[in-house]
């Protein structure tokens, strides 16, 4: 070999030796708690989730009876129903002895929250979606005639006597005006709104490898770990063993979380 080769081969060595994270003897007492610390929490976690998959399913059909009960995706549908949500309120308003002479539907309202994320990894902070990530609401405005006690009495009753969820936001009086039969004519325009779900699902829950919380050169060396940090090490290998088992659970769980924020969202609106 000449030396110009034997130069750049030693220099190669060299380098890629010194590229090579080196082992150090032990962790620090305060690493070592740190790492066992997050690795038993990684352990249970999967080791739990496993456990209760009986009640996370029996949970989930419980929500479903719920939803059921309540008629929430009656009330609340996953499109906007618009023609079936008129004819409910020209029914109403024909039962309350008003008269509808026109409903306008508006624009909806820009987004105003982040969409919800595609993924969600295990041990950050928990997410909780947010209303606007998963409700959509119908604005829309109805030009009524009445007395303003029999309309305000008309709107106050919606909660109760429709069965899609109505609210409303403003009841103003447009100028009165009289008719051939020269009676005064009072009508007032609604401006109110339903809702409709969007076809969202929660964030699909990534569980993390036990080997990620390990230091590099933890990864680089693992049967030199494996013989100074025999415990630490079964906390690794013990989830690596389960984690396989978990992404169906942490679906049932992410649907759990999703159809819970629903019924929160429909409890406080249609509540008293």
């Amino acid at each position: 070999m000449s030396l110009k080769k034997l130069f750049f081969y030693c220099l190669a060595t060299a380098l890629a030796f010194a590229a090579t994270p080196a082992f150090p003897q032990s962790l620090s007492d305060t690493q070592r708690r740190s790492l066992r610390y997050h690795l038993e929490n990684l352990y249970n976690e999967f080791d739990l989730l496993i456990r209760n998959k009986k009640v996370d399913q029996a949970d989930l059909a419980k929500q479903q009876r719920t939803i059921s009960a309540l008629k929430i995706y009656e009330r609340i549908p996953f499109s906007p129903r618009l023609s079936d949500l008129k004819k409910e309120l020209l029914n109403s308003a024909k039962e309350a002895k008003l008269s509808v002479s026109r409903i306008v539907i508006l624009p909806t309202p820009p987004e105003s929250h982040p969409p919800m994320p595609k993924t969600h990894r295990v041990g950050d902070h928990f997410f909780r979606p947010q209303p606007n990530q998963f409700v959509q609401e119908l604005p829309f405005q109805l030009f009524v005639q009445g007395s303003k006690e029999q309309v305000d009495a008309w709107t106050r009753s919606w909660k109760e006597d429709l069965l899609r969820l109505v609210e409303r936001e403003e009841l103003k009086e447009l100028e009165p005006h009289r008719s051939l039969d020269r009676s005064v004519q009072v009508h007032y325009v609604i401006r109110a709104h339903a809702f409709q779900f969007k076809k969202v699902e929660f964030p699909k829950i990534i569980p993390p490898r036990a080997r990620d919380y390990l230091p590099a050169w933890a990864n680089s060396h693992p049967d030199d770990f494996s013989r100074t940090e025999p415990t630490l090490w079964s906390f690794v290998t013990r989830s690596e063993q389960l984690r396989p088992l978990t992404p169906p659970l942490y679906e049932t769980r992410g649907r759990f979380f999703m159809e819970g924020a629903r019924i929160d969202f429909f409890l406080a609106k249609a509540g008293p």
